[in-house]
């Protein structure tokens, strides 16, 4: 580890796109998680509120998962800069 003063900075940017994408799979397993919601089908307007919000929440957590996704790759993309023209060969 002395060869690499800044040994555990390449690990953590070297890791980051897995763990952004990691967190994608989990943003977006909330959104295909079967779940029950209570209301009341008798009423339309209380029925479309609770569709509305079941939508709202579940386009949230998509596109929460598309940003992690976009994240990790441009992250992957700089750690293939950092790996092929600064990182010191053995």
């Amino acid at each position: 580890m002395a060869q690499y003063p800044l040994g555990w900075l390449l690990v953590l940017l070297f890791a980051s796109p897995i763990v952004l994408w990691l967190t994608s799979l989990a943003f977006a397993m909330r959104v295909f998680t079967p779940k029950t919601y209570k209301t009341n089908l008798r009423s339309p307007d209380l029925a479309r509120e609770m569709i509305l919000k079941m939508v709202a929440y579940k386009y949230r957590q998509l596109k929460r998962a598309h940003l992690a996704l976009l994240i990790g790759f441009l992250l992957l993309m700089v750690n293939l800069v950092v790996y092929l023209g600064w990182v010191p060969k053995a």
